[in-house]
């Protein structure tokens, strides 16, 4: 089962990075958009399981964490 961690981006406010811990790789980002929800956004060449997410938006970073650890459990 891969872990998947939020932790804050080091230079940009309001963005944290999804962060696969076994592999230590980022996956992904939250951002909080203009409307003030926060949104997924790829990371990588290749993770495109996180396009799928693109349109999604969550009250708050933790919210998105759960979306995203939901898809990976059990892989």
């Amino acid at each position: 089962m891969a872990t998947i961690e939020l932790q804050p981006h080091n230079e940009y406010a309001e963005t944290w990075l999804l962060v696969w811990t076994e592999h230590q790789e980022i996956i992904g980002r939250v951002r909080r958009g203009e409307d003030g929800k926060f949104g997924i956004t790829t990371h990588g060449p290749h993770w495109s399981p996180m396009k799928s997410f693109a349109a999604d938006k969550f009250s708050e970073p933790e919210g998105a964490l759960r979306e995203v650890q939901a898809y990976f459990r059990g892989r």
